[in-house]
C-alpha cells in the first residue's frame, strides 16, 4: 500500500498522528525529556546478556522503519549476541505482501514463518 502511496503521510509515523502519539505516550518531546527517551529505547538495554534475536521487517512497512531494526541488529552483533536480521522486500507491516489476502496464503507470510521455523531449529541445536 506504501508502494502505491495510499499512505503517504503515515509512512515511518508509527500510524496516523504518529509522532503526537508518541509525545503522549512518553509525556513530552525528545528535547524535553531525552532521558526518558533514552531509557525507553531498546539500544540502551543491549548487551552481552541478551538472547538470541530474530527480527523480521518489511520493507515497506508504515508503521514501522526497518532502519530501526537495522541500527538494533548491528548493537547487538557488536556486543556479540546471535542476532539474525530479515527484511522482506515489497510487503507492509503485518507481512500482508498483497492488500485484501490472507496473511495464511501470503508468500511473504508464509516467508516468515519459515525463518522463525529456521531460526528457531538454530537455536535447538545450539543448546543440544
Amino acid at each position: 500500500m506504501t508502494s502505491s502511496r495510499a499512505f503517504p503521510a503515515y509512512r515511518y509515523g508509527n500510524m496516523p498522528g504518529g509522532a503526537l502519539l508518541l509525545v503522549g505516550l512518553m509525556g513530552g518531546t525528545l528535547k524535553e525529556i531525552p532521558e526518558k527517551y533514552l531509557q525507553a529505547s531498546p539500544l540502551s538495554h543491549v548487551g552481552s546478556h541478551c538472547p538470541p534475536t530474530l527480527q523480521i521487517f518489511d520493507d515497506n512497512d508504515f508503521i514501522i522503519d526497518a532502519s530501526h531494526g537495522r541500527r538494533l541488529h548491528q548493537t547487538l552483533c557488536e556486543k556479540g549476541v546471535t542476532s539474525v536480521y530479515i527484511e522482506d522486500p515489497q510487503t507492509v507491516h503485518g507481512f500482508d505482501q498483497n492488500f485484501g489476502f490472507s496473511r495464511r496464503i501470503s508468500p511473504s507470510a508464509q516467508a516468515a514463518t519459515f525463518e522463525i521455523e529456521r531460526f528457531l531449529t538454530l537455536l535447538g541445536q545450539q543448546a543440544g
